[in-house]
Formats: structure tokens, C-alpha cells, sequence
């Protein structure tokens, strides 16, 4: 921050519980230790993007509209101090308001680093409690988060859970500070940050998370959560796609719950779409066009595609790392054979088994006549509706299971291992080897009969018995469900569980998940990467159970460690890696120089088509530097290795029950998080006040927040505490703890007249606190405060 004059202002506020105070300097006053306070006037820091991260020269005359008439209105274009401290009478304001939030989400190569700025104000005469919240994408990590609170920016740390809340607690013991950061609700990936504000002052929160972006129904989508829950002056939504393979659409629009302010939300968002970059943009200040008092409440929705083919993929090295995206189109969908395990125990009675019905229904009309299908129901007793085979998907034979789904009544216990064992059985008796199978199972409670009920045993068992042949998918219905039960339980069987929600849409959402299962177009799918080239331990997966329709497969690892760009021999001659050179070639003049390994990074795969076995094949040359462009992810490609990684090392955690596995799973995951300063399962985030001179505060604590665990399903207190640390000598100490009170600034005019005015104070950095005065070391050409009404006394 620039250097610049601070005007100080300063009142004295004396010790006691008999001491009143001036009126109309300190309302409800609380004083404790408090004794002087400064009161300067200090340029804040700055909010936003610069204009060279948002917008580029020429495209500063855009209107939200796009249309150029004026320029782009945002938390960019600034109020001055003064335009924006006070919007309203101060008497009014209950808590602090947001005035300005800002994202920016930059997409390289689908993934996507999201920043979201929130500045909230306190425009109160006493201290008020601000609350962040943000509604995150199920699969993102928070990656920094920083807030900056009287001009001092608070950076984050991330440290192992156990430290974090080892350090929490001692903390809660001593009496210190306490904040709390925690996930809201355990079916949501919602954060909230609590921090008290000063009167008269603002706080700006920063957090950035990262995703990679998942392809579905042939698009890809990122959802952005809005909902500051009242009006902003100043709200922008910024997206930066960079794609290599080239864009083949964009589109952006919002999902709010006031379907007419959607349509007018819709007409303000500009899409800016090139070749290989697009811009989506979303910007507004008033939000006058909405019809409701709580602002936007809704997600920004973008969804895209790129450019692809029928080959191999798309392969990417950068720095040292690459990225595989495979995604083939033109292939013709494939046989599957699938078994439908429905829960119709007593638990599923009424509404539930109602949108069941009407779910499956329409499930069987998406069915192709290709496949072969089958239904097990399951309560205390299982039923099979057609024994002992697969039943071919004629008109005539999905009427008919139709007409048996629409029979279903619901009663009983949950008998969900045997339930699975039929399924599992008629798939590998009955199916047939040229289709891929699969089971998906839906349930809503836990196994409460049969003849296995422990769910580690199912688990174990059912594991056992598909050995590797085919895939469980799992969906949980309400909230009734252990779903780390379920997830752990298609995780081990090369599948995934989903959460159906128990409202009005929970038919559409289990239509949605078999859509995404619905059409394979390859099974039994092999990756292989030059041996030569690449670190086979990196590779974040290379077998697939299948690739669906409208899907992407993503494949990341390391180039080895001797794996080179270019070499020069003892002549200074440049050997560039050539098809005619492969292998390992040998170079020097005897002094230096040895053996190293280069050339193309080439991918061979193999996989189970219709009636056929599909190979592909391709390569790309390795290049030694990627330069980083405007609006992409700084190191992409290694962020992205670590994104996966660190999701496949927590996903095998879960499925595994020896504890010297899963401690080495766990200690490699906890070791990527750290590196790469991602908050997971087993990290906390920390923000941690910067180290500043004795002359910058004479204080005795540092500023901490310990944050909530990512993926938990139970709230984890997070500690905003002051650790203690050695005073300068010599000097009193404001604490930390001691929580003082704020007063609001005085004009000028309002300074006693016997009390000279101070000069002026030259600061880099932020106010000072002063030491403690004691009564008698006030000067005694200073008056007393005037008596004043007992109202306004202590």
C-alpha cells in the first residue's frame, strides 16, 4: 500500500465504573481495560482486479448489456471513501451490509480456479458481527482464503487437522478470541466465516477454490452460488475460458427462484466467444431489476463444450506434467445389461415411493431395445420379477415392467444385502459378455434384515462376488441413509454413489443420474503411456470400467525426472528431440553431459466397443515451457495432478479397512495438501495476522482463524484467537483478548480546545494502538468530561 498522511484524532476514556461519557461519543459503551484509542483516517486497501486481470482497454465502453454505451458499472469502476462510507443512517444498520462482490473464475482446460470477493460494512456506532457464506461445488477445495480487516490483509495457512485443532482448543482454554468457521448444513458444502467488525469500518473477504469440471449430457458446467442475501450496489460475475481444443459453444444463464427475475438476469449476461477463449460476463450495480428485497438468490450457471474427435484424446504437458482428456465421439452405443435394486421397505411408504414410481417409469422409456434389463425389489423378502435371465427391452416387456414398478406397495424391513446378492447373480449367470453390466441399486435406510446386516460385511461380500466384472452404482435417497456406507460400497466396485434430495424434484434427480449412466459407448477401457516418458506411479488412474456418452475421461501424471527438452553437446550444438532420435542418447566431452531420455509423449488405448475391440493411438511433443497467458491457471496441469491425485488417494482410503494402508493413504494425501494448499478431509485452513515492527503495533497477539474441514459431514469449530508473544520492553501492550471498544471518529471541531491538534502522522502500513494510560498519568491540562445524562453511563 502507498505511503500517505494520517490525520489522528484521539479521545480519552477514563477507567471505572462510575465514568459517563460525552454524549454522542459512544453509545452502549462497554469499556473494560480500554483506556485511548487512535481514531486515524487511513487510505484503505484496494478492492477488486486490477484492470489488466478484468478487462482488456477496448473492452471498457461495455455496458452490462454489452451494448458499449457507457462504461462497465462494478466493484472495479470504485466509490471513493467518502461516496461509500455512510448509505444510510447509522441508527439503522443492525449488521454489516455487503456493498460490492466480485468472482472471477478462470478456466484453463476445464479447470477451474474460482475467486470470490465479498466487502461487507459496518455502518453502526458499535462493533457488529459480519458473516461470510458460499455455497461451494460438492467436488471443489478451497485453495487460499484471506480477509482484510483495517487495512491488514490476513493470508491463510493450511495445516494438518489434528494441529489445527490441537491449537484450537488450546486456545478455547485460555479464554482467548473465538471465531468460527463451519460447514452449515451436512448435506451441503456451505462455509461460513464469522468475524466482529470495528463501527464505522468494513472487512473484505477473499476465497478462492478449485474444480476440475465435470462433462455431462455433453456439456460441461460450473455453477457459481449467489445469494448475499440482500441487495448489492455492486455485484460482477466473471468467467475466463481458455481451451485449447477449441470452444464449440458458451452459454451462461441463472437459476433463481423468481422465474421472472431469471429472465431479466439472463438479458445482462454478455458472452464474448472466440476461437479458443470465451468471456462470460455478468455485471450490475442496484440490482435494479429485480423484484425482490433479498437481491439475487441463485446460481450462475456456464455451460460449454470443446471441439471433439474421434481419436485418442487431447494430451498436454506443461512444466513437467500433462493432462489427458478423452472423449471420442462417432462411436456407436453399446449393449448393457442392467438390474434395477429398488428399496420398497416400510421406511419408502408415501412420497417416497410415489416419486420412485414415477422416476422408474420414465427410466423404462429411456431403455433401449438393445439392452436387457431386470427389477429386484427388496424389503424383508426379495423379489425377482423375472427369474433366472435378462430380459430384453421390447415395447412389450417394458409395458410389462412398468406395470410391475406401478404394483409396488411399500412395507417390511431392509433385507439390502440379499437384495444385491440376486442382482449380482443374475448378472453373472444370465448376462452376456459382449454388453456391459451394471447394477443401480436405490435405497433409503440402513440394512435391517436378511441374512447379513453389517454393512462392512456387505460391503466385503458383495465386493467379492462381482470381483472386479462389473459395475454398482448407488443412490441414497433422503436423508435417512449412511452414505459413506454406499459410496464406499461403489467406490470398491468401479462405480459411484449419488445423493437423491427428499423434495418435489426427486424424480428428475433420479432420472438425471441414469441419463449419465444411460448410454455406454466403451467398457473394460485400458490407457497406456510411453514407459520411457512417465512416472507410471503418477498416473492419477489408467483403467476404466466404462466411458459413457456425453462423459470425459481425465488421465494425469509427471514426466520422469531425466526426461529433457533439449540438449546441447560440447560444441554448444542444440539436439532437439526428433522421432529419428528415440530413446536414450548420450552427450558431452567427457567433463559433463550424460544419458537421458526424451521424445513424443504417445498414448495407446484399448477398449470394448459394439460388437468390436477399439484401439486408439496418439502423441505430442514435449515441450519445455508452457508461458502462462492472461486468465489461465497459473501451473494448470500440475494443480490439476494434485487435484486427482489427492481425490483418487481419499477415494481408496475409504475402501479400505487395513490400518497400515490407510495410514499410508492418508499420510500421502495429507503431504499434497499441504504442498499444494488444498483444505481436504485432513487439513484446516489458518489465518494467520503477518508479522509487523514494534513501532507498527504494540500488541501481544496474533490474529488466527482455524477453519472447518472440507468434506466433513459435522460442523468443526474454527478459532479466530490471539496467540500470545513477548512485548517489546519497556512498553504496555493493548491485548488482543481484551476485545477493546472502537469509538467513532471526531471532526475536527469537536476535539476539546485545550487539547492541541496532532500533527500530522506519517503510516505505510495501519493504525497504531498506544499503550494504556492509567488515570493518573492523564494530563492535567486536560478537563474532565462535562457530566452528561445517566442514560448514557456505564
Amino acid at each position: 500500500m502507498n505511503k500517505g498522511v494520517v490525520v489522528v484524532a484521539f479521545v480519552l476514556a477514563f477507567i471505572g465504573t462510575s465514568t459517563c461519557l460525552p454524549t454522542g461519543l459512544l453509545n452502549h459503551a462497554e469499556l473494560g481495560d480500554m483506556t485511548a484509542v487512535l481514531l486515524p483516517q487511513i487510505q484503505r486497501a484496494e478492492y477488486g482486479y486490477g484492470d489488466d486481470e478484468i478487462l482488456d482497454r477496448e473492452e471498457r465502453g461495455l455496458s452490462p448489456s454489452g451494448s458499449g454505451s457507457g462504461p462497465l458499472s462494478g466493484p472495479l469502476s470504485g466509490l471513493t471513501d467518502d461516496e461509500d462510507l455512510v448509505t444510510e443512517s447509522p441508527q439503522l444498520a443492525t449488521k454489516p451490509e455487503v456493498v460490492r462482490l466480485a468472482v472471477l473464475s478462470k478456466i484453463m482446460s476445464r479447470f477451474a480456479s474460482t475467486e470470490v470477493r465479498s466487502k461487507l460494512k459496518n455502518l453502526a456506532w458499535k462493533a457488529a458481527e459480519a458473516k461470510f457464506t458460499i455455497s461451494l461445488p460438492e467436488d471443489a477445495f478451497i485453495s487460499a482464503f484471506s480477509m482484510t480487516i483495517d487495512d491488514i490483509v490476513y493470508h491463510s495457512e493450511v495445516k494438518p487437522k489434528d494441529v489445527a485443532q490441537r491449537e484450537y482448543n488450546e486456545a478455547k482454554a485460555k479464554g482467548q478470541t473465538a471465531g468460527q468457521v463451519k460447514q452449515s448444513s451436512p448435506d451441503e458444502n456451505k462455509f461460513t466465516v464469522s468475524v466482529t467488525v470495528e463501527a464505522r469500518t468494513s472487512v473484505l473477504f477473499n476465497l478462492t477454490y478449485e474444480q476440475l469440471l465435470k462433462r455431462k449430457n455433453g456439456l460441461f458446467e460450473q455453477r457459481i452460488s449467489i445469494q448475499p442475501g440482500q441487495m448489492v450496489p455492486d455485484i460482477r460475475v466473471e468467467a475466463r475460458l481458455t481451451e485449447p481444443q477449441g470452444l464449440k459453444e458458451v452459454n451462461a444463464s441463472w437459476a433463481v427462484a423468481d422465474k421472472s427475475d431469471e429472465a431479466k438476469l439472463n438479458d445482462m449476461t454478455l458472452v464474448d466467444l472466440k476461437v479458443r477463449s470465451a468471456k462470460v460476463l455478468f455485471a450490475s450495480k442496484g440490482e435494479g431489476l429485480l423484484t425482490t428485497s433479498n437481491g439475487i438468490m441463485g446460481d450462475f450457471i456456464i455451460k460449454y463444450d470443446v471441439m471433439h474427435d474421434v481419436k485418442a484424446g487431447h494430451l498436454q504437458i506443461v512444466n513437467g506434467y500433462f493432462v489427458h482428456y478423452f472423449s471420442p465421439v462417432g462411436l456407436p452405443k453399446t449393449r448393457k445389461n442392467v438390474v434395477f435394486v429398488i428399496d420398497v421397505s416400510g421406511s419408502m411408504r408415501g412420497r417416497k415411493i410415489d416419486q420412485t414410481k414415477r422416476a422408474f417409469t420414465t427410466i423404462l422409456d429411456d431403455v433401449r431395445p438393445i439392452d436387457r434389463i431386470n427389477i429386484v425389489l427388496f424389503e424383508s423378502d426379495v423379489r425377482v420379477w423375472r427369474s433366472n435371465q435378462m430380459v430384453e427391452a421390447t415395447s412389450d416387456n417394458i409395458a410389462a415392467a412398468k406395470r410391475h414398478v406401478n404394483r409396488i406397495r411399500a412395507g417390511g424391513g431392509t433385507n439390502l444385502y440379499d437384495g444385491l446378492r440376486n442382482a449380482v447373480d443374475l448378472l453373472m449367470e444370465h448376462g452376456n459378455g459382449e454388453a456391459m453390466p451394471l447394477i443401480i441399486m436405490l435405497t433409503d435406510g440402513q440394512p435391517t434384515s436378511g441374512s447379513v446386516k453389517s454393512t462392512s460385511e456387505i460391503i466385503q461380500r458383495i465386493t467379492n462376488l462381482i470381483d472386479g466384472r462389473l459395475s454398482l452404482f448407488s443412490v441414497s435417497f433422503g436423508n435417512g441413509v449412511d452414505f459413506s456406507f454406499l459410496e464406499k460400497l461403489s467406490l470398491s466396485n468401479q462405480a459411484l454413489a449419488r445423493k437423491v434430495y427428499e423434495d418435489s424434484s426427486a424424480s428428475l434427480q433420479m432420472k438425471g443420474f441414469y441419463d449419465e449412466v444411460a448410454n455406454p459407448l466403451l467398457f473394460n477401457i485400458n490407457l497406456e503411456y510411453s514407459h520411457g516418458l512417465v512416472d507410471e506411479d503418477s498416473l492419477t488412474q489408467s483403467n476404466f470400467m466404462a466411458y459413457f456418452d456425453g462423459t470425459e475421461i481425465t488421465v494425469a501424471g509427471k514426466l520422469k525426472d531425466d526426461v529433457i527438452y533439449a540438449v546441447w553437446n560440447s560444441s554448444n550444438e542444440t539436439i532437439l528431440p526428433t522421432a529419428q532420435h528415440p530413446g536414450t542418447i548420450s552427450i558431452g566431452d567427457g567433463n559433463e553431459g550424460g544419458s537421458y531420455v526424451y521424445g513424443d509423449l504417445s498414448v495407446f488405448i484399448t477398449g470394448q466397443s459394439l460388437d468390436v475391440d477399439i484401439m486408439f493411438n496418439t502423441s505430442t511433443p514435449i515441450e519445455r515451457e508452457h508461458p502462462l497467458r492472461r486468465h489461465e491457471v497459473d501451473d494448470f496441469a500440475q494443480r490439476l495432478w494434485a487435484y486427482l491425485t489427492i481425490k483418487k488417494l481419499l477415494d481408496q482410503r475409504k475402501t479400505v479397512d487395513d490400518r497400515e494402508t490407510k495410514a499410508a493413504l492418508s499420510e500421502r494425501a495429507l503431504n499434497l495438501s499441504l504442498k499444494y494448499h488444498f483444505v481436504t478431509p485432513l487439513t484446516s485452513l489458518l489465518v494467520v495476522k503477518p508479522d509487523v515492527n514494534d513501532t507498527d503495533i504494540h500488541g501481544d497477539g496474533e490474529l488466527e482463524v482455524l477453519s472447518a474441514d472440507m468434506q466433513s459431514q459435522s460442523s468443526s469449530n474454527i478459532a479466530l484467537q490471539s496467540v500470545p508473544r513477548p512485548r517489546p520492553k519497556g512498553t504496555s501492550g493493548v491485548s488482543l483478548r481484551t476485545k477493546p471498544q472502537f469509538i467513532p471518529p471526531l471532526s475536527r471541531q469537536s476535539i476539546p480546545q485545550s487539547v492541541p491538534n496532532p500533527a500530522p502522522v506519517v503510516s505505510s502500513f495501519r493504525p497504531q494502538f498506544i499503550r494504556p494510560l492509567s488515570r493518573q498519568s492523564i494530563p492535567q491540562s486536560v478537563p474532565k468530561p462535562p457530566p452528561v445524562a445517566s442514560s448514557f453511563c456505564e
